[in-house]
């Protein structure tokens, strides 16, 4: 499927091949419009979300938890980062079944020293995870001029910049960062060293 996002005009359009097109998802307010050999499915982000959300309560989150999950997938690729959005829906779910990400997350804090805290995530989704660390920081800025929040015990925390945007609707300036598995050589090294 391709994704085509539109925040001006508030819109997603979703393409598929007409094969790919099975049976008609469960989502009100919405158009079909056939195109050439494809088939193109436009609702609106809010839809959207709302539609996630119940994906994921039915996966065992929180209303809340289930709330910023689908907010992170869909503004995702409503900021053009459509790796880290919708399309990870599925691979969460399944991660969720399986039990291999935490659905009833005990979020606790293995250090907290003034200005910086660490923040044991449960192994929750990293969006969880990730915006609780964000709201730490900015309440540690708010106290100390400055604020650091780490996390253990995570999964993959969608985009980084939705954090920084996070961080800039405080009022205040963010950095968001994460390691990962290595992925990638560089010129001359012939081992993946980095992600």
């Amino acid at each position: 499927p391709i994704h085509e996002w539109n925040k001006t005009f508030g819109f997603c359009l979703l393409m598929l091949k007409e094969s790919q097109f099975i049976k008609k998802p469960k989502l009100k307010n919405w158009v079909i419009e056939k195109k050439g050999e494809s088939m193109a499915i436009r609702f609106s982000p809010d839809i959207l979300k709302k539609y996630i959300v119940s994906l994921f309560i039915k996966a065992g989150l929180s209303d809340d938890h289930a709330g910023i999950v689908a907010a992170n997938l869909v503004n995702s690729n409503l900021y053009g980062i459509d790796s880290h959005g919708v399309i990870r829906t599925g691979i969460y779910l399944k991660k969720l079944n399986s039990g291999n990400m935490n659905s009833k997350p005990n979020i606790t804090y293995k250090v907290e020293r003034q200005a910086l805290k660490v923040i044991d995530g449960d192994n929750a989704p990293g969006a969880i995870v990730g915006y609780h660390a964000m709201n730490e920081a900015i309440s540690l800025a708010k106290t100390y001029s400055v604020g650091i929040c780490g996390a253990v015990a995570s999964n993959h925390f969608g985009a980084a910049g939705l954090y920084v945007r996070q961080a800039v609707a405080a009022g205040m300036i963010g950095v968001a960062i994460t390691n990962v598995t290595p992925l990638m050589g560089i010129p001359g090294i012939k081992s993946r060293i980095i992600g």
